[in-house]
């Protein structure tokens, strides 16, 4: 006994290592017209801006859903590019949720697409989850996004001139639609200058800074942006978003405290008050907030699974599978993936017990059984069943994670566990 023991401790070790070099993200969505219909056949691809030669894909079906997995995590390289297309269909926008493993709400935004500017930009982490859903229009992509020829535009005095400088603002927010944050930092910083006093360019302004991890500078921003507008709270979000990347927990719970006495029934200020409350394992109270917001949206998908790992959390499987089964029956499509993610927010718990290995393995199960060749889902149910020291299973679930994703990056060191499993028995 104390041999297996011994040899499930060294493998574990490795384990750990597995998981930290390949944390997979998996990009989810909807793609739906003006009217809110669904459109089928859209192609969505992503790719990591340090390698732009390997994109992953994903196609809208009947219902306008698509889903991308596998989508490699690179501490080094976090930021990538997703862009759509759909013959006969012009992109108008596109509203991002993205959650980290903990299901905490790290990025939020609404950004509008066109014919010329198809794609956005997004900051990944591992095993985040990221749901995109796109807005598209009637129309011929190819003919709008065609250059239209320069005309001289009269100056002052009938003379032919160019035309005016745009303002430093709108370039700004231009750079950031087409993916590039970086270029629109000196912008930024000019549109200020032009207008000090506008809360709103510095809160975007932090938003940016927020996704270049430039945090300190976040910080400013959306501390300035906040005393311009009292009465807002909009950078009192930002700047709880900011704070909870910066590990400032309890500075968070001040920020969007004071957002909930001015917009107690803002939606996105109840969804970020419970990320809070949920990080700082007040689990009742984030539960009372998250069922706040399903009272007025009760299909919100992403709350839902919010909503089932803190009933886990709390000691109440029978209400998590209720609120599961709800996902599962509005977004059929992702249902698979649903409890995919159920089971690894539950894995990295830091105070992950004997009975939370056991539900994490029963969500990894659901998951497999909706989508057989899910292979990210037969390597954490392997991760999983090793923990609680089913050596076997975990070299059988390995083993096919391998089988069925042979080129996966992590294979060599998954290769190296199964075959050490194999020699322990």
């Amino acid at each position: 006994m104390s041999r297996i023991r011994s040899v499930l401790a060294i493998l574990l070790v490795s384990v750990v290592a597995a998981v930290a070099h390949a944390a997979t993200s998996e990009l989810v969505g909807k793609v739906y017209d003006p009217e809110g219909k669904p459109v089928a056949g859209a192609e969505v691809s992503a790719w990591n801006t340090a390698m732009p030669d390997r994109v992953y894909k994903g196609v809208s079906d009947k219902r306008g859903s698509f889903l991308i997995t596998g989508l490699l995590y690179d501490a080094q390289s976090p930021m990538w590019m997703v862009s759509i297309k759909g013959d006969g269909w012009v992109p108008v926008s596109v509203k991002i949720v993205a959650r980290d493993a903990q299901r905490t709400l790290y990025f939020s935004d609404d950004v509008k697409l066109s014919a010329v500017k198809p794609s956005t930009e997004i900051k990944m982490r591992g095993f985040a989850e990221i749901r995109m859903d796109f807005t598209l229009r009637l129309g011929d992509a190819a003919a709008e996004a065609a250059p239209i020829p320069t005309i001289p535009i009269p100056a002052a005095g009938g003379s032919p001139g160019v035309a005016p400088a745009e303002d430093a603002y709108a370039q700004a927010i231009e750079k950031v639609r087409a993916g590039d944050p970086e270029g629109s930092v000196e912008l930024f910083k000019k549109a200020i200058e032009d207008k000090p006093d506008d809360w709103e360019r510095r809160d975007l302004f932090a938003k940016v800074l927020l996704k270049l991890d430039r945090q300190g500078e976040a910080t400013i921003q959306a501390n300035k942006a906040a005393q311009l507008a009292p009465d807002k709270a909009g950078p009192l979000v930002t700047l709880t978003d900011i704070y909870l990347a910066r590990g400032l927990a309890e500075k968070a719970a001040d920020a969007i405290a004071r957002a909930q006495q001015l917009e107690p029934d803002s939606d996105k200020v109840l969804e970020r008050a419970a990320s809070v409350a949920a990080s700082a394992g007040k689990i009742d109270e984030a539960i009372a907030l998250n069922e706040k917001v399903l009272a007025s949206k009760p299909g919100n998908t992403e709350v839902l699974v919010a909503l089932a790992d803190l009933y886990n959390r709390n000691k109440q499987p029978k209400k998590a599978e209720e609120v599961l089964n709800k996902v599962v029956a509005l977004d059929p499509a992702s249902a698979h993936r649903t409890f995919y993610n159920l089971g690894v927010v539950i894995e990295n718990r830091d105070d992950a017990t004997e009975s939370d290995h056991r539900k994490a393995i029963e969500a990894f199960r659901k998951a497999i059984d909706l989508k057989p060749n899910y292979a990210i889902a037969h390597r954490d149910l392997g991760f999983a069943l090793l923990r609680t020291g089913d050596l076997m299973g975990a070299s059988k679930e390995l083993q096919k994670y391998v089988d069925l994703d042979p080129s996966a990056k992590d294979a060599a060191e998954i290769k190296a566990t199964v075959k050490s499993l194999s020699s322990s028995k």
